[in-house]
């Protein structure tokens, strides 16, 4: 008979109640009373969440009202400046992944072995 933690349901649960938590947390944050505009508080909302509305909205006004469309214009745009960085991490991740290949062959049973042999001796 296989042995459970205690736990076993607070670990597989945890991570859910956890982003739970952090969006009702973030849900109380900010105001919807008024409309963000170029005199909203908060850096945020004034360099961020600004500037984007009015790219959205000149979008939308050059695809005739398409708010759709201008949204995946955008979402594409963010995306064409952030692949380098992507790029980078995925080769830095892939030269990792061979330099751990190439590590655990250094360490075979054997060869371990031999290397406990020989600090052994060396004492």
């Amino acid at each position: 008979m296989e042995r459970k933690s205690v736990f076993t349901f607070a670990k597989k649960y945890s991570l859910i109640g956890t982003g739970l938590i952090f969006i009702i947390f973030l849900a109380g944050c900010g105001s919807l009373d008024e409309p963000i505009d170029a005199d909203t508080e908060g850096f945020f909302n004034h360099f961020f969440v600004y500037n984007f509305s009015l790219l959205i909205k000149g979008l939308a006004s050059f695809l005739n009202g398409s708010y759709g469309l201008s949204i995946i214009i955008m979402t594409l745009i963010i995306r064409l400046a952030v692949m380098p960085f992507m790029l980078k991490q995925t080769r830095a991740v892939s030269k990792c992944r061979i330099r751990c290949k190439n590590s655990n062959r250094k360490w075979t049973k054997s060869n371990l072995n031999t290397r406990i042999k020989r600090t052994k001796n060396h004492k």
